[in-house]
């Protein structure tokens, strides 16, 4: 069940060698199979110019671009592992990172932050520069590289609820071959598809959701800026200027376009809507009302599927299973998933703990000793800290979350991580983070502070800033609220969802 990445990419690059792969979204650029194939062996030449070997990691800093892909494929065309980090991550993002990951390589783009390369190169990492632009004028001319003796492996930051940074590690063999049979399960996915690749490319969403199973189907994508509050607007006309056939959404996007709908309707729009052969949902549950409002306002299927970066896809509606739906459903099981209900967290609550084995989990955390800890069941199976239960249809419905996470517009939102950075203000003895609704982004959360004495509120704006220069915007919180005691448990616990109550009572929160 594991294909080859390189041997089936040198196959369809054969196969489709003057059609489109990738597209750049600022002009339309088209570099077809052929093309894309050269110039990710020039890529790999770029980067073992650089030093970067076989099982050596790079660290990548360069927005959603065609540079930033041709990079990713030169990397497992090396065998070296490939860490990316957001280009708005903080310089205290970025030191935490290089130190988990301990690269050889670094490459950024020449809008990066001066103190980002310089914290780079006192670490020791080979790090260089380079201008995003259609020439790709960085490349230089080289054969094509002899074949790696192992797999690339791609990492990705998560803290977890730890709050202590991480790595996922994932084998790119498994990864391609994972979206190869996510594809056999969406028949209307074929060579003809084209993508929107709207999702950061420095995490999964970017790389595998509109990355690579456009490739695996043998189509392409459309390497564009992620989405963000100012896209709604321009949209559907992006969707037509671009030829776009399928979309990938996150419930935020879903909800946005749904709210500015009237504003956003011409004949034109109209057509291209038509020609949309579907839209994928994933990274968070929406509520049914929403999918029902968005399938007859657009006349676009949605199909909404379930995963964790660690799992990929376990569930996924298709075209005619969504007829099926119910609220908090998010598709029946995959057929090569196994899915279990294990222990329920509280006895006297019905929602029990979903587990899941698959043939392309990924490969484990990558840990500050270099170790990697893949936390297994005895018999295999993965806890993944969601709550759920099989409906009488089949389909898999979420029930909630053990873990102390959220998803804010489609990112994960690590809440001790927060908590943990707060309480390293010299103004604040003890922070919570609670989750709460969001109209747009579906969940947030507030951070509760309990200052140390002799500081009162006018210390908030001073650590509001302090969040802001050391955290990726998705992570600031969205209030911050002064509390002299939380509730606690007798074990002393706080109570999360007691506090979170009781601020959505008692405080503004617009």
């Amino acid at each position: 069940m594991i294909r080859d990445f390189l041997d089936d990419l040198r196959r369809l690059a054969g196969l489709h060698e003057t059609r489109p792969a990738i597209i750049d979204g600022h002009d339309a650029a088209v570099m077809t199979w052929g093309e894309m194939d050269r110039r990710s062996d020039h890529a790999a030449a770029y980067l073992a110019g650089l030093g970067l070997g076989a099982g050596e990691r790079l660290v990548l800093q360069v927005p959603n671009s065609v540079d930033c892909f041709l990079l990713f494929l030169g990397c497992m065309k090396l065998g070296a592992e490939f860490a990316p980090l957001p280009p708005q991550a903080s310089l205290r993002e970025v030191k935490s990172w290089t130190a988990l990951v301990r690269p050889r390589v670094a490459v950024l783009a020449d809008s990066a932050v001066p103190a980002v390369a310089e914290a780079l190169r006192e670490a020791g990492v080979a790090t260089a520069s380079i201008r995003l632009a259609k020439s790709l004028a960085w490349l230089p001319a080289a054969e094509k590289p002899a074949r790696p003796t192992r797999s690339g492996r791609l990492l990705l930051k998560t803290s977890g609820t730890t709050g202590e940074p991480k790595a996922m590690v994932f084998d790119i063999d498994r990864l391609w071959s994972s979206g190869s049979a996510f594809l056999r399960h969406h028949d209307f996915l074929d060579a003809d598809a084209r993508f929107l690749n709207n999702l950061p490319m420095s995490y999964l969403g970017g790389l595998f959701n509109l990355g690579l199973i456009p490739l695996a189907a043998g189509g392409c994508f459309v390497a564009a800026q992620p989405f963000s509050g100012t896209s709604f607007l321009s949209f559907w006309q992006d969707v037509e200027r671009l030829d776009i056939n399928v979309l990938w959404m996150v419930p935020t996007i879903a909800r946005g376009l749904l709210a500015i709908a009237n504003r956003t309707r011409h004949p034109q729009v109209e057509r291209r809507r038509n020609a949309i052969r579907a839209a994928f949902l994933g990274t968070a549950p929406i509520d049914l009302a929403t999918k029902e409002a968005f399938e007859a306002t657009f006349n676009i299927p949605l199909v909404e599927n379930f995963a964790l970066s660690e799992t990929t896809f376990f569930t996924s509606e298709t075209l005619g299973s969504r007829f099926r739906r119910e609220q908090g459903s998010v598709g029946e099981a995959l057929p090569y998933v196994e899915m279990r209900f294990g222990e329920r967290p509280d006895p006297d609550a019905e929602p029990a703990e979903i587990e899941v084995k698959s043939p392309y989990l990924f490969l484990g955390y990558l840990g500050g000793d270099g170790a990697i800890n893949l936390p297994l069941t005895e018999d295999g199976f993965l806890r993944t800290g969601d709550l759920g239960h099989l409906n009488a249809k089949g389909s898999l419905v979420i029930d909630g979350r053990t873990r102390d996470i959220i998803k804010k517009g489609g990112h994960f939102v690590p809440l001790r991580e927060i908590e943990i950075l707060a309480e390293q203000h010299p103004e604040v003895r003890e922070a919570v983070a609670v989750p709460i609704p969001h109209d747009f982004y579906g969940e947030d959360f507030c951070l509760a502070v309990h200052l140390r004495e002799g500081h009162s509120a006018e210390a908030l704006p001073a650590l509001n800033r302090w969040l802001h220069d050391n955290l990726v915007n998705y992570k600031w919180p969205q209030h911050i609220v002064i509390r002299d005691t939380f509730p606690r448990t007798a074990s002393g616990k706080v109570r999360k969802k007691e506090l979170a109550d009781e601020i959505l009572r008692t405080e503004r929160l617009v």
